[in-house]
């Protein structure tokens, strides 16, 4: 009998666990002739949305997955949120009717020069207000789509933020005049951002969301939340699928906490501080596996990762209980060139 009652404690806390979380995707352009770094197939969009269906995913709408995670609230497990950056053309022609034939909301995140400029490759204004009338939230990718990071050449932190401060407002502005009661939600352009970018963001009143990839969970901090970025590399079916099923896996803490890394490596000692011990953890850098050594609830990198110029990232899974689902986690360095330099996108 007791046995029997620890195996109902167990499953229990197995789901309990599960029921704390979601994943959020994240797509650029849906085209095959868009540049391949930002860009899925429209039959590879197509066939996510399919399995989204036939596993029976929920898909709700990013407000309502944000409510929850702010409120502390049970989310059921198998929840996924749909989001695009950019406002892309490509996501009215291809991803939109594929979208609007399952009844599936989505989230499109809008840097507003773009669209107030009337550039062919991006929706317009009237196409934005429609896609809302059949479940889709606009919400803010900054006006410019700056790299928020970045300092210009004698600014003050004062004058950084200021900068920043009014780039984001703007965009903001600009939205609620063309599509009032917007969400207060905010995309970093480059999923770039420091703790001094998630403060701003904090203190305008935002939940914002990187691209570093990886399930939410309620321990998640609300300035930074984790999206899994689609491309046809990215979002290739046996890796979406693995995604798509991911569990959160939450650093509470991270020694060094860099994000913009001006020396060429991380040194040996990198230290992640997780919840709990999660056994079988293995990380990865730039595809390939990470010597790691684990001490209760933390692991420590036992080697020298070499940074590329640019954006590179750590990812670290572990299995679940349950068959084919693994806890993930990932960290984003940015790195600018060797003189000082940052590089051009």
């Amino acid at each position: 009998m007791f046995f029997i009652r620890l195996f109902i404690c167990l499953i229990l806390l197995s789901s309990a666990f599960t029921a704390q979380s979601a994943v959020i995707l994240q797509y650029h352009h849906v085209s095959d002739k868009t540049p391949p770094s930002t860009s899925i197939s429209p039959q590879l969009f197509d066939q996510h949305l399919e399995h989204i269906e036939q596993q029976g995913f929920s898909v709700w709408p990013l407000p309502k997955l944000v409510q929850h995670l702010q409120q502390g609230s049970t989310i059921p497990d198998k929840v996924v949120s749909i989001t695009f950056d950019d406002a892309y053309e490509s996501v009215y022609r291809s991803a939109f009717p594929a979208l609007k034939k399952r009844n599936m909301p989505f989230t499109i995140f809008v840097a507003t020069q773009a669209i107030k400029k009337n550039n062919q490759l991006f929706m317009t204004w009237d196409q934005l207000k429609e896609v809302t009338q059949f479940g889709a939230t606009i919400a803010n990718h900054t006006h410019t789509h700056l790299h928020l990071v970045r300092k210009q050449e004698g600014e003050t932190n004062e004058d950084w933020r200021a900068r920043l401060r009014e780039d984001i407002l703007r965009a903001e502005k600009i939205i609620d005049q063309n599509i009032p009661n917007t969400s207060k939600l905010l995309a970093y352009p480059y999923g770039e951002y420091t703790q001094e970018v998630q403060s701003l963001s904090q203190e305008l009143g935002y939940v914002s969301f990187g691209q570093q990839s990886g399930a939410v969970g309620n321990a998640h901090d609300l300035t930074a939340l984790p999206r899994f970025p689609m491309t046809n590399r990215f979002g290739a079916m046996k890796q979406f699928k693995l995604k798509l099923a991911s569990l959160p896996l939450h650093a509470s803490k991270v020694i060094p906490n860099q994000k913009i890394v001006r020396q060429p490596s991380i040194s040996k000692g990198l230290r992640f501080e997780f919840d709990r011990k999660y056994a079988g953890i293995s990380c990865f850098f730039e595809g390939d596996a990470v010597s790691i050594k684990q001490e209760e609830n933390s692991i420590i990198v036992q080697q020298e990762l070499t940074l590329p110029v640019g954006r590179s990232r750590i990812n670290c899974t572990a299995p679940s209980s349950e068959k084919g689902r693994y806890y993930w986690y990932s960290h984003a360095w940015i790195r600018p060139k060797a003189n000082g330099e940052w590089y051009k996108e």
